[in-house]
């Protein structure tokens, strides 16, 4: 059914005085919305007004001709100019395939990308002609992502001309119902046929038993995933939605086709959602974008204040069929992801020698999958750090200093009891690192901290007790009356903390003039 649109848009200078958008508690549409709030916050025209509030999206000075110019340059085109640059990659590196895309308007792209490419002396003539004409076809054919067969927003409506008209009335409708009450939202959809119930997404808005058409017969409304982005997916919001019946206003239809351009153009692997818009906008926007949020150490510093929130983590992947699919990866407290994240942080602060990237992924792993004490154990291998100085091995002093007050911040930080109290004793060996330090030459430290590390590795208690005894008559300093109990009898974690703190000393030290060097 064709709506209003045929009459064209409200005149240029008329302005929207204010819009509202509330937050429903529903993910896919309130990613919309924050995708929307940043859409309109870097667009050039810097008479549109936004404000976004916990609960709220505001927007002053906005008209629909606006809107919608800058839902096609801003999503649609870009869209399209993604995947531009997917098919130059198959001929050139992707830095080179930005540069014969960048700054084009879409009323100029043919004419000036044409001619950027036959500035290119790499490429082949025959090459050229076949890049010309695939562009130049998928041009002709510029849609929202994911819903290409869609016969209001994609390929099935028969032409880009058919696919502006629907989308104008959607925003027509979109602003037209901003704010209405009930009755006045019966009168802006008369058109339509506004049925009894509020939208099962954001129970303001009333659903309609006609859907926008760019035809002349009224066409009935129906949710399906030509509609909405995650019909059938796991987690989705719009799925189980009285099937087959429209239930969706076409508010939230609206804020789909948003979150659809926030997929398409920026890729998440991992989205995360949470009951605070300013908050879902910081993790999507500015973390989620650069990294994984479990490996972001930013998120930590900003999110603090907001530990009684909680956040729900999803993972994202491409179904043919189906769209985006949403895999729910768990249901967590903040207060649980930020000691994660203060984890990563540690791990990405220690000094490995070889294969660094390869060992810090899978720490990493282990810390996202609560693997706390193989996490010590693989430190543990990293603890002392060999440079390579004119072809001989040297222990790289200070490189093993930081691992060691890393190792040692680690295995306090993983024993802390439920009240928040420490469950190491104080260091009691540390004292007996320093006094041996002032004693011993690097040399000698290195070939001890090796031998002492390999033994904590096999737990070989014995062997360390021996070991540590005849450094101590060696180089002549008294043996601490606990030390046999501290070595043989307490916990594990606490014998690695003793013995973290005495190397700790021990290569902190440095040796004294006129001292032998003795083992």
């Amino acid at each position: 059914m064709k709506g209003s649109f045929e009459q064209g848009f409200i005149e240029e200078g008329i302005r929207i005085k204010e819009l509202i958008f509330y937050r429903s508690g529903a993910m896919v549409r309130d990613l919309g919305l924050i995708y929307f709030y940043n859409i309109l916050k870097n667009k050039k025209d810097k008479d549109i007004e936004v404000e976004l509030t916990a609960n709220y999206l505001k927007v002053n000075n906005l008209n629909e001709q606006k809107l919608y110019d800058l839902i096609i340059n801003e999503g649609v085109y870009r869209v399209f100019l993604k995947g531009v640059v997917a098919e130059l990659k198959k001929k050139m590196d992707e830095k080179d395939a930005q540069k014969l895309v960048k700054g084009i308007e879409m009323n100029a792209f043919l004419e000036e990308f044409g001619r950027r490419l036959d500035n290119r002396e790499d490429i082949k003539e025959k090459s050229k002609d076949s890049i010309k004409s695939k562009i130049n076809k998928s041009f002709q054919s510029k849609y929202f992502p994911y819903v290409r067969n869609s016969p209001k927003y994609g390929y099935n409506a028969q032409s880009e001309e058919n696919f502006h008209n629907n989308l104008k009335e959607l925003v027509r409708l979109v602003i037209e119902l901003n704010a209405k009450d009930e009755e006045e939202q019966v009168e802006v959809l008369k058109d339509y046929e506004p049925i009894e119930r509020q939208c099962t997404v954001c129970h303001i808005y009333k659903p309609t038993r006609f859907d926008i058409t760019h035809k002349d017969e009224k066409k009935e409304r129906v949710s399906c995933k030509y509609d909405y982005l995650f019909m059938g997916s796991q987690g989705n919001t719009y799925s189980n939605y009285f099937k087959g019946q429209s239930s969706v206003c076409f508010v939230c239809e609206w804020m789909s086709l948003i979150s659809m351009l926030y997929f398409s153009l920026e890729s998440p692997s991992t989205i995360a959602y949470t009951n605070n818009l300013i908050t879902l906008d910081f993790i999507n926007s500015k973390v989620m974008l650069k990294e994984r949020i479990y490996r972001d150490k930013g998120l930590y510093r900003y999110l603090a204040k907001y530990r009684n929130q909680k956040i729900q983590l999803y993972e994202t992947s491409i179904d043919a069929n189906t769209g985006v699919i949403l895999n729910f990866i768990d249901n967590l407290r903040l207060e649980e992801l930020l000691e994660d994240i203060k984890l990563y942080d540690l791990v990405d602060r220690f000094h490995i020698s070889q294969d660094r990237a390869k060992k810090v992924e899978i720490i990493k792993e282990f810390i996202k999958n609560k693997n706390r004490i193989t996490v010590e154990r693989l430190l543990l291998n990293e603890l002392l750090v060999i440079e390579n100085v004119n072809g001989s091995r040297s222990l790289d002093l200070n490189a093993s200093k930081e691992n060691i007050q890393l190792y040692l911040e680690l295995l306090e930080y993983n024993h802390i009891d439920k009240e928040g109290g420490r469950k190491m004793g104080n260091q009691e060996l540390k004292e007996l690192g320093i006094k041996l330090g002032k004693k011993m030459g690097e040399q000698n430290k290195k070939r001890v901290s090796f031998r002492l590390i390999q033994m904590m590795k096999s737990e070989n208690r014995e062997d360390i007790f021996r070991d540590m005894t005849h450094i101590i008559v060696a180089n002549q300093v008294n043996m601490p009356q606990n030390l046999s109990e501290i070595i043989m009898h307490r916990e594990v974690k606490e014998l690695h903390y003793q013995i973290g703190g005495f190397l700790e000393g021990l290569i902190n030290t440095k040796m004294l003039k006129g001292e032998e060097d003795n083992e």
